[in-house]
């Protein structure tokens, strides 16, 4: 219902911290969490250099600073951003 793009030259930080992804999200933070039942955390945010562009059904557009992240194979995902993240800083 909802996609962006997100550049590794883009990303300036990698959160993990319990305690920051277990709050309510800021309003110019998009989440990409599948919810099934109950309430669902990310699992990194993934705060942006610049606004990343979020196209929401319908074609309506928005602009975000963070994106919260729920992946499903966690540790591949990790390694996948610290390899791209590491190629641009």
């Amino acid at each position: 219902m909802k996609r962006t793009e997100v550049r590794f030259a883009h990303i300036a930080e990698m959160v993990e911290d319990k305690g920051q992804l277990e709050v309510k999200l800021s309003k110019d933070t998009i989440d990409f969490i599948a919810r099934d039942f109950g309430e669902a955390y990310p699992q990194f945010i993934l705060k942006m250099k610049e606004p990343v562009e979020v196209t929401f059904m319908l074609g309506i557009k928005k602009h975000y600073n963070q994106v919260a992240i729920k992946a499903d194979q966690v540790q591949e995902f990790r390694q996948m951003l610290e390899k791209g993240m590491s190629k641009h800083f």
